[in-house]
């Protein structure tokens, strides 16, 4: 067999298969499907570096196929998600964290579009990161979702989440508040009313990937005055007192996901609050508000509709 390129890093990405594939790809001891090394899988999301020779991954030994049956499983480094042709999307997604979200937005909430949505991996300084993006174009005169407020977590509602009577609450500030009742509500499982969300925002490992707010920043060795992160999380320290329960630790990564991914205004938006950034100049949908006031994703600029593409901070980047 002949090396179609040198070695490289590639990811394992389901964002296009019409499955649920739980687990990753398997590795196989030669490039056979009757030789599965069992045991031995590259989890959705993780990388690993190889050759790519015809419809296969060499890995040291070992091999990766590059597709299961049509649907390509393996992504080089860099390289963009594309939208899922034919994938059920929305409550019908076949990654159930996906689905329920979309039903629980579409039964509690009233929010439209999620039918129009996928969830994908894509590329981030070099690493995997999900975000969201359209499965079918968006005319310009529509919206690509749209949820209602009353179903993101903000922080002008903090004084309104309940904290054990215990907690000094004038040593904490709106963020930390919200962070404190995000942790505690975490803690209940799929007791939680807003458990569906909570189960679709990225966790610690996948944070401590590719942002300071949740890596060890001791090691960081930042000049004081530009830390920002060790003055903000000098706070939420105040703020958490010691306690054993909710953990200081589970506690930040409720306030890095504050910091990362709300909205001006809105706060933390299921679902549309999973974007990922791209080059500015392919923006082509914006943040705004329906004549309901519910937060929306739309087109912009003149290109009249979102074609395969992704979210941003603010908008979609066509991923070509």
């Amino acid at each position: 067999m002949r090396a179609l390129e040198e070695k490289r890093e590639w990811f394992a990405d389901s964002s296009r298969l019409r499955a649920d594939v739980p687990e990753g790809v398997g590795f196989y001891s030669a490039p056979d499907l009757g030789s599965a090394i069992a045991g031995r899988v590259l989890g959705w999301g993780e990388s690993v570096e190889g050759t790519a020779v015809r419809s296969w991954l060499r890995v040291d030994g070992a091999f990766l196929p590059l597709r299961i049956g049509e649907v390509p499983v393996l992504r080089p480094a860099g390289a963009p998600a594309e939208p899922p042709r034919g994938r059920q999307t929305g409550r019908a997604d076949p990654d159930p964290v996906v689905a329920r979200l979309a039903a629980w937005l579409e039964d509690e909430c009233g929010a439209t579009g999620t039918a129009r949505l996928f969830v994908g991996l894509f590329d981030k300084a070099g690493h995997p990161v999900r975000g969201i993006g359209v499965a079918q174009d968006v005319p310009r005169d529509e919206y690509a979702i749209c949820v209602p407020r009353r179903c993101a977590i903000s922080p002008d509602d903090a004084q309104s989440f309940l904290l054990p009577s215990d907690v000094d609450t004038a040593s904490c500030d709106s963020l930390s508040r919200l962070a404190f009742w995000m942790a505690l509500e975490q803690e209940k499982g799929d007791a939680s009313e807003w458990a569906p969300h909570f189960a679709a925002m990225p966790t610690e490992a996948e944070y401590k990937t590719y942002h300071p707010g949740s890596s060890n920043l001791d090691d960081m060795s930042l000049a004081p005055e530009v830390d920002v992160w060790q003055w903000w999380l000098d706070a939420l320290k105040q703020c958490h007192g010691g306690r054993a329960v909710p953990t200081y630790e589970a506690m930040k990564l409720q306030y890095v996901r504050l910091i990362t991914r709300q909205f001006e205004e809105v706060g933390l938006v299921p679902l549309a609050d999973m974007p990922n950034t791209g080059p500015p100049g392919q923006n082509n949908v914006q943040q705004t508000y329906n004549d309901e006031g519910h937060f929306c994703l739309t087109p912009k600029g003149t290109s009249g509709r979102v074609r395969r593409s992704w979210s941003t901070t603010a908008a979609v980047t066509t991923a070509h």
